[in-house]
């Protein structure tokens, strides 16, 4: 058995499942990419993936009954990562627990990999 690109908890499913029930027609799961952006370069971004936009090369997570797709320039910052859901008073929302992470702004909106991951994303 081959391990997940990521793993997602308990609120993370919860949470997933929630947005998927409320989804457009169509939708078959949820996308999760990294994208250039934030004080410290990148950040997460969510989105519902379109059973009609799915490319070939995205990567599929399924975990109990819940579709994550990662598009293929994604997949090497989020390997090994750990999906979350916080609730919480002002700020609720998934959460990384990301082993590529170098630092994170103060914010908590964006971050930076490691020099390794950069450069083998240029390859």
């Amino acid at each position: 058995m081959t391990k997940a690109a990521i793993t997602l908890t308990d609120k993370a499913l919860d949470h997933a499942r929630e947005l998927l029930e409320d989804a457009p027609d169509g939708t078959a799961g949820l996308r999760v990419s990294i994208v250039s952006a934030g004080c410290s370069g990148h950040k997460y971004q969510f989105d519902y993936a379109h059973e009609s936009e799915i490319p070939p090369t995205d990567t599929l997570v399924e975990q109990n009954g819940v579709k994550i797709f990662i598009d293929r320039g994604s997949l090497m910052f989020l390997l090994g990562s750990v999906m979350d859901y916080e609730d919480g008073g002002f700020k609720s929302g998934f959460t990384f627990e990301n082993p590529h992470v170098a630092s994170a702004c103060g914010c908590g909106e964006s971050v930076q990999f490691t020099r390794d991951d950069l450069e083998e994303k240029r390859v």
